[in-house]
């Protein structure tokens, strides 16, 4: 008696290469990744099928923050996006963005998120927002030499070193995190505005680099002698509520400094 035939099972991630694939094995996959299909399906403005594969060949932005998602791998088939909003979401996994190199601005804050080594290849990216995630290491930040913001609040980090090389960077948000030392901050001379507020530095004199900083936050830490931030002329709002150095005179420094103190700012 012959065998029984097999069923055919419905494609794996690494097997489809257009949205209207996993637009037609819908049924045959996971919730997870139905679900997100079926947003997609909503921002494409169809449900048919290749219509819905012909669009995500030419969208370039894509809104879904607060969907619900969890699984990205049908995103793999938008093969020219350049803007990505995901924040407000239930993602951990990452690895679906790495097909798509074309990004230049993604927004991942507010979700799960502790493993980001896939955004290394995402060398075009200009903008990243990371906030209110468990981002412990940023190595694999290194890579994205065209990064102009960035913005890594609300994570859980502490050293600082893979971003050192990052000289494009005009933008950094570090706010409420773990960090101490700033050393590896003083080679980012384009930077111009920086929020440190609620960590535990002490020590600013490595900021005294930052030629082109207009704007510091240092709210919420132990800095006890900002004396090193004199040098940076351009600097235009210092925020350092809640330090010890209450004692740091804005009317004692040599360029237009706005210093906000207790009792004089949040």
């Amino acid at each position: 008696m012959a065998a029984p035939v097999a069923q055919a099972a419905g494609p794996t991630a690494t097997d489809i290469f257009f949205f209207e694939d996993w637009c037609l094995f819908q049924d045959e996959l996971s919730l997870e990744r139905q679900h997100t299909v079926s947003v997609l399906l909503a921002a494409l403005g169809t449900d048919n099928c290749a219509e819905a594969s012909r669009r995500a060949s030419t969208v370039t932005l894509l809104n879904l923050q607060g969907q619900a998602l969890q699984d990205l791998a049908p995103l793999a088939s938008f093969p020219i996006l350049r803007e990505l909003v995901l924040s407000h979401n239930a993602l951990s996994d990452l690895s679906p963005l790495a097909a798509i190199p074309s990004l230049t601005r993604l927004q991942l804050s507010h979700n799960q998120i502790d493993d980001i080594s896939a955004l290394q290849a995402l060398e075009n990216l200009e903008v990243l927002g990371l906030s209110d995630n468990q981002v412990t290491d940023m190595t694999p930040l290194s890579t994205l030499q065209n990064l102009q913001t960035l913005n890594l609040g609300s994570n859980q980090l502490q050293d600082l070193a893979a971003i050192a090389s990052l000289s494009r960077l005009q933008t950094l948000d570090l706010s409420r995190n773990q960090i101490t030392d700033l050393s590896p901050l003083g080679s980012l001379s384009e930077l111009q505005v920086l929020d440190l507020s609620a960590n535990r530095i002490v020590d600013v004199t490595p900021l005294a680099t930052l030629e082109n900083l207009q704007e510091l936050n240092l709210n919420r830490n132990a800095v006890s002698n900002p004396n090193p931030l004199r040098q940076l002329s351009r600097l235009e709002k210092l925020y350092l509520y809640n330090n010890p150095a209450a004692s740091f005179n804005c009317s004692t420094t040599a360029n237009a400094l706005c210093l906000v103190l207790p009792g004089q700012g949040q």
